[in-house]
This record gives C-alpha cells, structure tokens and sequence, in this order.
C-alpha cells in the first residue's frame, strides 16, 4: 500500500499530545504522505480529526477542552458502580477502596452524571462526518465487544454520520466511567482495556498493506515489538516524558495540560523527523548531484556526436571539389 499510515494510541486527556505530532509532521510536510489511520479511544477521535484535514480545528478543539464539558458526574451513580465493581472484596477492603476515590471524584467535579453529551458537541461542532466517510482515507476505530472480549477494529469509510458517532462514543466507553454502547444489537466498549483491547492499533494498516507505520505513543510503557509486524517499518513516537496516570493525565480535560501536551507532541516529533529530514535532504542533493552529472555527460556526447558529423559533412565537401583529407 502507497503513502504512510498514522497509528494513534488511546489515553483520554492524554491525547492532546497527538495534536503536537501533527503540527510537527505538517510543519515538514509529511502529513501529505499519510493516507490511511487507525486509532482507539481518543486516538479514534484524533484520527477522525487527522482525516478530516484541518489542524486548526483539531488545535481548537483540545485548546477549548475541559473536563466540565467531558465529565459531567453523578457522584452517587460513581458511587452505586464503584462499589458493584468491588462487590468481590471484603466489606472493609470495598470501603477503603471506594470512599477516597469517591470523595475525590465529588470534591473535583460539580455536574450531573458522566455523560456523553460533550463529545457529542464536539463531533457535531467540529466535525464534518459525511467528508470523513466519503473522502477516501481509511480511518479505523477499535472497539471491545462485551462480554466475549473481541477486539473489532471499524473502518468508518462509507458509514452514516450517526453510525460513526456510535463508533466514536464506543472505542471510549471506558468501563465505569461511561455506558457501553450498542451497535447492531452488540455490546462495545473502549478498545484500549489491557490485556483484552489494543490500545495501540497497528494492525488494521499493517494488514492493509502499510508497510512504513508511524506510531504516536501516549505512555512510555507501550512501545511495540516491531518484530510483530514483518516486513513493516514502523516509527515510533513515544512521549520522553511520563503523561500522568488515570486522574492527572487519561481525566486530565484542562487547557494548561493540553497546551503542555501539545508542545511536547511537537518538540518529540520534531526529535524523529528532522534527522530522517536531514538525510533526505543530503540523499536529495547527492541524487540532483549525480543527476546533473548524467545530464552534463548526454550533453557531451550530443556536442561530439554534432562535431563528429561536422567535421564528415566539411570532408566530404572538401573530397567532392577535389581536396583529400587524411585520416578518418
């Protein structure tokens, strides 16, 4: 398959990261060359974005981000699905457990209940989803049905607005945090849950036939065995700096922490690029070197090729009106 293809791992608030490694490829112009992404959970939503061509829009919507927008909580149904999920435990390892993460959850977040409503408003607000299914750049979204645990990686090419935007609110179901979601009569949820998921969704391109990947990483614990992939080269873009864990970094929905994300999306990928850039640019100037070189020697052998048939056409002349000429 021609062009590069753009993985983009999931991470919630951690995302904003990816922004930056776009604003890096496009400022070298390599986001011309990507033509195919797959990505789970937030990467999924940045991918659709990426499909979508414009940055500005993808800068303003993690620059406008908060966590108010995105997490609207009910603090006594985070309660109530809390304690459910630690049924298993004793009644004192349940409480010991469950309260501090509670009472942090109702100190940090003032709403109604963790809705979808906000990425809602941001797909429909920013963007175009008839462009994206019809504009021909496969664009992957993985998914993990429940409860089998299958990983479903869709591929939104020629799907309905309102299918995509399901696709979208599934791959970031993240248990507990929000509903499942159900498409044709299936169960899904974030595709990024570990052991079961594939936070990190190569394989949709590879089997597509990509074989130059390029990987934005969200968490310097999920860097890939490239071996797994055979006869691909991937890039691997992995943050130099630790992104936070699940408060300060996956519900991190801040200005301040986008901007910082962003920026260090920029300078990492800005530390890939510009030695390949470099070495394109020598391997560049030795190919119009030796291409000159060629042109220099065709136009050589033309000039003698003209001087050799001049100096015939001059003999033969001089032999037709009497001289003779020695030599060839």
């Amino acid at each position: 398959m021609e062009g590069i293809g753009l993985v983009l791992a999931g991470g919630g608030g951690k995302g904003a990261y990816h922004i930056g490694v776009w604003k890096a490829l496009k400022e070298f112009g390599a986001d011309e060359n990507i033509t195919a992404v797959s990505g789970t959970s937030v990467g999924a939503l940045n991918g659709v974005l990426f499909s979508q061509g414009n940055y500005k829009i993808a800068e303003d919507v993690w620059l406008n981000i908060t966590k108010e927008n995105i997490l609207k909580l009910d603090v006594g149904e985070i309660k109530d699905q809390v304690l459910s999920g630690l049924s298993g435990f004793s009644t004192g390892q349940s409480l010991k457990m469950a309260l501090p993460m509670t009472a942090y959850l109702a100190s940090h977040y003032k709403s109604s209940i963790f809705s979808r409503e906000g990425l809602l408003e941001i797909i429909d607000e920013s963007i175009n989803l008839e462009y994206v299914a019809t504009n021909g750049i496969p664009c992957f979204a993985t998914c993990l049905e429940v409860p089998v645990l299958n990983k479903k990686a869709f591929n939104i090419q020629g799907m309905t607005p309102n299918r995509i935007k399901s696709i979208l609110l599934a791959t970031s179901a993240l248990p507990v945090i929000f509903q499942k979601i159900i498409i044709d009569g299936v169960s899904y949820i974030d595709g990024g849950i570990p052991v079961f998921g594939d936070n990190v969704p190569v394989k949709p391109l590879y089997d597509l036939g990509y074989k130059v990947i390029l990987v934005a990483h969200l968490s310097r614990e999920s860097i890939l065995d490239t071996n797994a992939f055979p006869g691909a080269k991937i890039i691997q873009i992995v943050p130099r700096e630790h992104q936070g864990e699940l408060l300060d970094g996956t519900l991190d929905f801040t200005k301040e922490g986008a901007k910082r994300r962003i920026q260090q999306g920029y300078e990492d990928t800005i530390k890939i690029l510009k030695p390949l850039y470099d070495m394109g640019m020598v391997q560049g100037q030795m190919y119009q070197q030796l291409n000159k070189m060629v042109k220099d020697e065709y136009i050589f052998e033309e000039k003698r090729q003209h001087c050799l048939e001049e100096r015939e056409n001059l003999k033969n002349q001089l032999n037709h009106i009497g001289f003779k000429l020695k030599g060839k």
